[in-house]
């Protein structure tokens, strides 16, 4: 529960339900046993939509 949980709703607050690449880093950080802060995982899921768009448009 904790700190998974807690991203998860304020992801939830902020744009709706957890998006798929957030559940996976939700899962990793879980399973490694450690966590990152919530705005760690908005920059990776924002610079990670970032490259999605770039990579289109080459």
């Amino acid at each position: 529960m904790g700190v998974g949980n807690s991203i998860k709703n304020v992801w939830r607050e902020i744009r709706g339900k957890p998006s798929v690449e957030l559940q996976e880093i939700i899962d990793t950080f879980k399973a490694r046993g450690s966590y990152k802060c919530i705005e760690d995982c908005m920059d990776f899921l924002e610079l990670n939509e970032k490259l999605k768009q770039l990579s289109g448009n080459k």
